[in-house]
């Protein structure tokens, strides 16, 4: 959910940028754009996101190489969060073209980019090209501290063993991907990774284990503002309710969080 905070400094930017002529940028305007375009990234507002990203194109030739790097790949997770994957793949990989000699030169922007080409592909049911790519980032990062680019690899990395029918190496993944967000302090990632095993446990009709994870993932969203997740994490828990039996507290649950997410 968008913060009064980012609210204005979106308003802000849009001011400045509606009036900024072509040439080379301030270091203070580059820094100032990134940080509001993740945070509307990370708090779940892809389409402001977007439409920031698109009102500061005309002025990219005055960017240094990292910002417009930066900002390809904050429109490619705009892009993937909108549910546009097909075009978050097309400008990830745009990029990698681009700027092949830079990436060469900053190993977490390749690295990056290199996730986020496979969170792409494995939602266009490419599972295969994605966990070749992933398993290829995961033992590189393997060599470095927990991190929470290691949790996003772990967690891509299950999400596509999961839609490939493969459960044993999702759980995996899943828990490495649990374990690296804890340490790494990121929050999202762990509940998105407590999502997964809720899926598994879903899947093996183990409803008790299942509910518990889909509670702490709603939790976790919900104490970080991530109120769509949220409320779609409720929902989860409504399914395993409603399998053990619990019907009336399932429909209670599902009507809330269908509530909230049309309002």
């Amino acid at each position: 959910m968008i913060t009064d905070s980012l609210r204005v400094q979106v308003t802000a930017l849009e001011g400045v940028l509606r009036t900024a002529t072509a040439g080379p940028r301030s270091r203070e305007l580059e820094d100032s754009l990134l940080a509001c375009v993740r945070g509307l990234v990370h708090c779940g507002d892809p389409l402001t996101a977007l439409n920031l990203i698109a009102e500061s194109r005309a002025l990219h030739s005055g960017f240094g190489n990292r910002t417009c790097i930066a900002l390809c790949l904050l429109e490619a997770r705009a892009l993937r969060l909108a549910g546009r994957n097909r075009e978050s793949l097309a400008v990830v990989r745009d990029l990698q073209g681009a700027y092949a000699g830079s990436l060469q030169q900053a190993h977490f922007e390749r690295t990056e980019a290199s996730i986020t080409e496979a969170a792409a592909l494995w939602r266009l049911n490419e599972t295969d090209e994605a966990r070749i790519r992933l398993e290829r980032v995961h033992s590189e990062l393997l060599g470095q501290p927990d991190s929470a680019q290691l949790a996003s690899c772990c967690y891509d990395l299950a999400c596509a063993c999961l839609f490939s029918g493969d459960h044993h190496p999702a759980r995996m993944y899943s828990i490495e991907a649990l374990v690296s967000s804890r340490r790494s302090r990121n929050s999202l990632m762990e509940a998105h990774a407590l999502e997964n095993l809720y899926r598994l446990e879903r899947s093996l009709c183990h409803w008790r284990t299942a509910e518990e994870f889909a509670r702490d993932a709603a939790s976790l969203f919900s104490q970080g503002g991530h109120l769509v997740h949220a409320e779609v994490a409720k929902n989860s828990i409504a399914i395993v309710v409603w399998k053990s039996g619990r019907l009336a507290e399932a429909l209670a649950l599902a009507t809330e969080a269908r509530t909230r997410l049309d309002a």
